[in-house]
């Protein structure tokens, strides 16, 4: 799949963030340790895990960052989703076709 990504510049630092190449309602690129690891689409109902995130995110309207910090507590891992800070500004940014998995289904069960 395609992903832009992004380089963001602040005083002290610079960042890389891979985004989705535009918004979309129910896709998140999910950061493990971060470094971008997952895509979630909720709307994709071939994908078990998917299916198990639409229901917790649309149907019992959970926001994606408190499904993430369950499954963090539960799994003892880092997913984080990745986003500017209002002080950094996009540089350059580039198309970049990389595959990222599903979050594993056990993590969401």
């Amino acid at each position: 799949m395609k992903y832009k990504l992004t380089r963001y510049k602040s005083i002290i630092s610079n960042k890389l963030i891979l985004e989705l190449t535009k918004e979309t309602y129910g896709q998140w690129v999910i950061y493990q340790n971060r470094n971008p690891k997952f895509h979630v689409n909720c709307f994709d109902f071939e994908n078990e895990s998917n299916q198990v995130l639409n229901s917790l995110l649309l149907a019992q309207q959970k926001p994606i960052e408190e499904v993430l910090s369950r499954i963090n507590k539960k799994e003892n891992i880092s997913l984080s989703i990745e986003k500017p800070k209002f002080y950094e500004r996009a540089v350059d940014s580039k198309i970049k076709e990389i595959e990222l998995e599903s979050i594993p289904l056990e993590w969401v069960s």
